[in-house]
């Protein structure tokens, strides 16, 4: 007998309403196996999307677009009152106020960029591009485990479903 790792959920079905992954749910527990270690999930929940999948990089460039923006003036009116001396007509060198506004919309378009791409990954492009909302699936799983006992379950499910379909 093969033990299959503890930590890992095997899916044994996947299923398009939860009615039916409930119904399958008891049946495997009606025929032993133990309610701990299956579980009926949202199909969503187990997939990540890749990175390029995702609004990361789209929205990581509107980010750093609005840093550099927000960086560079919020850096220009510090560097031109913190460096203007009150007793003195005039204002600071140019070059001064120069250098603290683009050090301040570097750091805005790398806090932007970071901030919106961070954002950016939780969506994804496909569930945008879709105005219609999509159908959820179910999957039902098996908490670590043996070879032979995902197989007894899915053979438990397939009669199941072939008792049915008669």
């Amino acid at each position: 007998m093969v033990q299959l790792a503890q930590s890992h959920q095997y899916p044994i079905k996947k299923f398009s309403d939860v009615q039916q992954g409930a119904t399958a749910l008891s049946a495997l527990q009606d025929a032993g196996f133990s309610p701990e270690r299956l579980a009926l999930v949202p199909e969503a929940l187990q997939s990540t999307p890749k990175l390029s999948q995702t609004e990361a990089a789209a929205n990581a460039g509107k980010g750093a677009i609005a840093g550099t923006v927000l960086g560079a003036m919020a850096g220009f009116l510090i560097a031109a009152l913190s460096l203007h001396d009150p007793a003195s007509p005039s204002m600071a060198p140019f070059s001064q106020i120069l250098t603290f506004t683009l050090i301040a919309s570097g750091v805005g378009a790398a806090g932007g960029a970071a901030i919106a791409a961070i954002t950016g990954g939780f969506v994804n492009k496909q569930a945008v591009a879709d105005s219609t909302p999509t159908e959820q699936n179910f999957l039902l799983l098996m908490d670590g485990g043996t070879q032979e006992e995902v197989k007894k379950a899915q053979e438990i499910l397939q009669q199941i479903d072939n008792n049915t379909n008669v």
